[in-house]
């Protein structure tokens, strides 16, 4: 299976694991290059941090639907200097695409409460406490025993 890996900081990790249970993956690590591979690429599933740099908020209004969201993302209460949380623009992208997607982030450490409200109302699988890839390839069917 072709996985798409959103991650800038615990690559090896991700990558290592998605390698073991036997799929191919690429990994992306800004939202220009998400945007770039899911409109140029088909892909199986992808796992997706949720901070994660991006140069230009405005790029995603020209990928269909998702600016519709664009103006609710960037309203989402963060601290300061923290990165935007640029994973649920890949979550809205995997959704209008019908891509699988499971959010592999340490939510604890981002003081992010309001992105388990928004996920679970977006019906997105989450691992919250740690960024455990392996969970988040049984989460999506493609674990290394399925």
């Amino acid at each position: 299976m072709r996985i798409l890996l959103v991650e800038d900081v615990d690559i090896e990790n991700g990558l290592s694991k998605i390698k073991e249970a036997g799929h191919t993956c690429l990994v992306v690590s800004n939202l220009e290059e998400v945007i770039f591979a899911l409109n140029n690429t088909t892909w199986d599933a992808v796992l997706t941090d949720l901070h994660f740099p991006t140069k230009d908020w405005e790029i995603i209004s020209h990928f269909g639907g998702v600016g519709a969201w664009t103006g609710v993302i960037r309203e989402l209460p963060s601290k300061p200097l923290q990165t935007p949380p640029c994973g649920l623009a890949v979550v809205v992208m995997c959704k209008e695409k019908n891509i699988p997607v499971v959010v592999v982030s340490d939510l604890n450490h981002h003081d992010a409460e309001y992105i388990k409200i928004v996920l679970k109302f977006m019906d997105v699988p989450i691992i919250m406490d740690t960024k455990d890839w392996a969970t988040g390839l049984l989460l999506l069917g493609m674990g290394k025993d399925q």
